[in-house]
């Protein structure tokens, strides 16, 4: 059964993606691979990718670690308000951050540019969204966390003796950072440098937001014009493929290198633990104000700015008392519009495949761990491979496998259902494996010993005390299938549009008005549903305790 399912979810898109790029008029044939790569725009795509993501996995890392480290190593004012800031960052999809810093940042009417023109009377464009630095520098601020969440949970646990020790003899802090701190958090900023850099070459929506009106082509991108009418699947599958394999090599990479060195710390004692630097006075707050300006950038000025657009009858005039209406909520979420139902679907796919996924992958990982598959390790990697593929190549590998007889669901909600739950199957399976490895096994077998069948052991002892990753599972695979983009770009047609669709839709028209207030829509679900696990998250834990 588990083997049938990851069959269904992973391996048949895959399958039918390497059939269409090796197959022509019944052959097996390389002519597709020439065809893609010999032209130039996708080459283009290809530099540009590597570029864009190596920018935006050096720019995360650049905002996020000393922000990490300002938040877990120094006594700077309101440190845990700025770490719930960051990892509230996630809250607004990437496309909406593009869209927000159009508003900022654009080179004729974004306020900044129109801030400065004001301030110096000149014609002077300081910040240009629609370039690949723009590109670079939204998707840093979006891609940041990703660096900053493992890095700082790596500095709370670092002993604070060894950073002493190196004072001790004759090091300051700045050197102290460099040559003890950094080198000890290195694995935690490989990995959050990692992530980041998949996150970019992965992303299709601030690309397409932000890159097709600048002419800057990536690989996501490029893919999707392959679909465009009259489709050519074969060029696309044949990009496709080499997109995963970079990812996969990508990944081996990184464990190769950090495999080579150790970075274990051997402390123990009354005396271990993170100890902060201690900055007394005025220093206390230049440090907060040198790391604002990222939670700021990334979260504040965005939400903001949605939400003043969201109000306004023209954007542009800023939200005065004649510039206030909730014409753009009316408008957008008026039966004729297209939009409530556009939302509508897109809650009930979230809902559906955050609770599809976290029950897969409570089976998958609960079979895995107990060993009750055949092949155990095998089924955990194939769980997981859905990680390294970008979310437009899995849409193509499911409009591949699904749009002919006989199992046709392109065109129903059905199949975008498959996308999302393929996409949250690494996550509800890594988050519940790791919940079930702090479960002893030796609990469902005294259980077993006393007259209880194996299902009931399971759901009586284990499932219970499972609660908490459960929750986190479904959280986890609720908010981005909330938002998700890039597969449904692929899968989404006039009568299954979601919300992602739809905004994009109305970017392409510049009803930004009307795509700020679906935005508004969209945070306020997402923080409810977030708030409300939250609750849920307390109860069990009250429960179990």
């Amino acid at each position: 059964m588990a083997a049938a399912i990851l069959g269904v979810l992973v391996l048949l898109p895959l399958i039918w993606l390497a059939g269409l790029a090796f197959t022509g008029a019944g052959t097996v044939t390389a002519q597709h691979f020439q065809e893609a790569f010999g032209d130039a725009l996708t080459r283009k795509a290809v530099v540009n990718s590597i570029i864009l993501s190596a920018g935006v996995a050096i720019g995360a890392a650049l905002l996020g670690v000393p922000l990490a480290w300002a938040v877990s190593r120094t006594n700077m004012p309101f440190g845990n308000a700025v770490r719930y800031v960051a990892v509230a960052t996630f809250v607004i999809p990437p496309y909406l951050t593009a869209s927000a810093w159009i508003l900022l940042g654009g080179p004729n009417a974004g306020r900044i540019n129109v801030l400065l023109r004001s301030l110096t009377g000149t014609d002077i464009t300081l910040f240009n969204v629609f370039s690949l630095p723009g590109l670079i520098f939204v998707m840093s601020l979006y891609a940041y966390p990703l660096v900053f969440l493992p890095v700082a949970n790596a500095l709370s646990e670092l002993p604070g003796e060894l950073e002493e020790s190196s004072q001790t003899l004759g090091a300051g802090r700045l050197r102290t950072f460099f040559c003890v701190t950094l080198p000890l958090v290195l694995p935690a900023v490989a990995a959050g440098v990692t992530l980041a850099f998949l996150e970019a070459i992965s992303e299709f929506g601030a690309p397409a937001v932000l890159g097709i009106p600048a002419g800057v082509t990536v690989i996501t991108t490029r893919l999707v014009a392959y679909l465009q009418y009259p489709p050519e699947l074969q060029l696309a599958a044949a990009v496709s493929l080499p997109s995963i394999g970079f990812v996969v090599i990508l990944l081996y990479i990184q464990r190769r290198l950090l495999g080579k060195r150790g970075y274990g710390v051997v402390s123990g004692g009354p005396g271990s633990g993170a100890r902060k630097v201690r900055f007394t006075g005025w220093r206390r707050w230049l440090i907060l104000s040198l790391v604002l300006p990222v939670p700021v950038a990334s979260l504040a000025l965005p939400g903001l700015t949605l939400a003043s657009a969201a109000f306004s009858k023209a954007w542009g005039r800023g939200l005065t008392r004649e510039n206030i209406t909730l014409e753009n909520f009316r408008t957008t979420l008026g039966g004729s519009s297209g939009a409530m139902q556009a939302l509508a679907h897109s809650v009930e796919l979230a809902v559906g495949a955050a609770t599809i996924a976290t029950v897969l992958g409570l089976l998958l990982a609960y079979s895995a761990r107990r060993q009750l598959l055949i092949g155990a390790r095998f089924h955990s990697t194939v769980a997981v491979i859905p990680y390294a593929l970008p979310g437009v190549v899995l849409g193509i590998g499911l409009f591949a496998a699904y749009t002919h007889a006989p199992i046709q669901l392109y065109g129903t909600l059905f199949v975008i259902v498959l996308a999302y739950v393929t996409r949250t199957l690494p996550l509800t399976f890594t988050v519940t494996a790791a919940g079930l490895q702090q479960i002893n096994a030796d609990l469902e077998l005294a259980a077993r010993t006393l007259g209880a069948s194996g299902a009931r052991a399971a759901t009586g002892i284990t499932l219970p005390l499972l609660g908490l990753s459960l929750i986190s599972s479904w959280i986890l695979a609720f908010m981005p299938s909330l938002s998700e983009f890039s597969a449904s770009v692929v899968l989404a047609t006039g009568q299954t549009q979601v919300a992602s669709t739809y905004i994009y839709n109305l970017e392409a028209e510049g009803r930004f008005e009307e795509v700020a207030a679906l935005g508004v829509c969209m945070v306020i679900i997402t923080l409810v549903a977030f708030l409300l696990l939250q609750v849920a998250r307390s109860y069990v834990k009250v429960r179990r305790d």
